[in-house]
């Protein structure tokens, strides 16, 4: 920090005539601190999921002048508008296409944002207005890129949409030909004619929504079955209805037939079962078969209700993950599709490509192994997501100030009291011995080698108690005084393992 602020510092001397920010006095205390704050941001955005070193170097390129800004401009932070944060949203954006080096406007993507961002990094501090051209040139670049991105997620979701309603149809139709067919004995001819086309025809009325016909395929379906199994019944009046059947199913089935010699065959065949041939005509019943039941309309769906499972079912649309996999070394990939038929996770990569496709076992392997990981929104402007993640941070390293002594890191009085408790509750059929040290003339290495000196003995003392009970708990309880519970062991055992940390802290010599 100490480093930029004074870095920072030469450039405002540099540029005090022409800017005249902070007169080209030295950076405040107060200043110090809201660069403390940004700085804080800055790391939360240079440790962005798989960010192509040639951005961090962008970043790096900028760092001093956004923090001038920040001073300069308080709104710079907060506005969601303000042209520098749009320039910040943007280059992050860009991030694949730098790491591919694109051609943008018959130029390399590299080419143009180096030239960029120099010119943002030497003339920002004396004119700030310069984020708001930078701002728009980068909108010329991002533009075609965004949009290319959307039509590829666009281009895979159409292709599983496509997926999946072919697969509901078939399904739906398939669910029709079960309640009239399902284990029942029917002329072997009639299941010729399904696979030969006539289920196909059915799928594709279910398909195009086409009602009128979807009802006139099964009508003749059952029309028929009704004539097989009434062989010796069919009046002789009826010849017309079955040559007129005959003719309509012929022409259907030669738009989606593509074996013509199995076609005729298996007109031929239900002429002979139907009407018969030779003079009188005599009709040849067809063998019989058993038809098998397929795939319903809504297939049974093996529940599994482990964490990992339960976590799959979680998941939406727009979710980011980690893949860690051979192909997919820890690159952000964007859960796109969520499959019902077939039951499918599909992802694409930051330019809307399509990379993995998993069934749901198969990611919650995956989730299981740590393969997969979930992680935040990258959709999400880039400075929504620092802010919130250095906010984060230091809410933890409050809580952790508040029950951690800030010189060995070990838990206060106050923490070590709730652990001891809550150790004492979690294993309350056990012995425990709990133990206290203190380090006796402290002063005296404090008068002799300073505050400094005396927080490096409080560390080697602190580490050697928490190496002698890792199963236990350590903590600093006072200026020279420590704590500790040591686990599952009774009072002699505890007096003896003490005697020992006593006698091994006693023989160390302190540099």
């Amino acid at each position: 920090m100490s480093t930029d602020s004074s870095l920072l510092q030469h450039q405002l001397e540099e540029n005090e005539n022409s800017s005249g920010f902070l007169g080209g006095k030295a950076i405040s205390s107060e200043d110090k601190t809201k660069l403390d704050v940004y700085d804080q941001l800055f790391q939360a955005l240079s440790n962005e999921v798989a960010l192509t070193p040639n951005v961090k170097s962008y970043l790096e390129t900028i760092k001093v002048p956004l923090m001038a800004l920040t001073l300069q401009d308080p709104t710079f932070l907060d506005s969601e508008n303000h042209p520098a944060r749009d320039l910040l949203n943007q280059l992050i954006t860009l991030d694949s296409a730098v790491g591919q080096n694109k051609v943008v406007k018959n130029t390399q993507i590299r080419q143009v944002l180096d030239q960029l961002m120099e010119r943002v990094a030497h003339n920002s501090i004396a004119n700030p207005d310069i984020f708001n051209k930078a701002n728009e040139e980068l909108k010329e670049i991002s533009a075609p890129i965004v949009k290319s991105k959307e039509a590829n997620i666009r281009l895979v979701i159409e292709v599983y949409q496509g997926k999946e309603k072919l697969e509901k149809a078939r399904h739906k139709i398939q669910y029709a030909i079960n309640n009239r067919l399902k284990d029942k004995p029917i002329p072997k001819v009639i299941q010729d004619l399904l696979d030969s086309g006539w289920q196909h025809l059915l799928v594709i009325s279910e398909l195009n929504d086409d009602t009128e016909n979807r009802l006139r395929y099964f009508e003749s379906l059952d029309q028929l079955l009704n004539w097989c199994a009434n062989i010796d019944k069919i009046p002789a009046d009826q010849r017309n209805d079955i040559e007129t059947k005959l003719d309509f199913i012929n022409s259907m089935l030669e738009t989606v037939s593509t074996n013509a010699f199995f076609h005729n065959k298996l007109m031929q065949e239900l002429q002979q079962t139907l009407i018969g041939v030779g003079s009188p005509p005599e009709r040849k019943p067809s063998a019989t078969t058993t038809y098998q039941a397929k795939e319903e309309e809504e297939p049974r769906k093996e529940k599994n209700i482990d964490r990992c499972h339960m976590e799959v079912d979680q998941f939406e649309t727009g979710d980011w993950f980690t893949f860690s996999l051979e192909r997919e070394a820890f690159k952000p990939l964007k859960l796109v599709w969520i499959g019902e038929l077939p039951e499918v996770y599909v992802f694409v990569n930051r330019d809307g490509y399509k990379k993995q496709e998993l069934t749901r076992p198969q990611l919650a392997e995956l989730l299981e192994s740590g393969a997969v990981t979930q992680i935040e929104n990258l959709d999400e402007q880039v400075m929504d997501r620092a802010t919130t993640t250095m906010l984060q941070q230091m809410q933890e390293k409050l809580m952790h100030s508040v029950s951690h002594d800030p010189t060995t890191n070990l838990p206060n009085r106050k923490r070590f009291i709730s652990l001891v408790k809550d150790h004492i509750n979690q294993y309350s059929q056990s012995n425990h011995v709990l133990g206290y040290l203190e380090i006796e003339d402290f002063r005296v290495i404090t008068n002799v080698c300073g505050v400094a000196g005396g927080d490096q003995l409080l560390l080697q003392v602190a580490d050697t108690i928490s190496n002698a009970f890792k199963n236990g708990i350590t903590a600093r309880l006072g200026d020279k005084t420590f704590g500790f519970l040591i686990h599952n062991a009774n009072a002699g055992e505890g007096q003896e393992k003490t005697k020992q940390l006593r006698d091994t802290i006693n023989k160390n010599s302190f540099q």
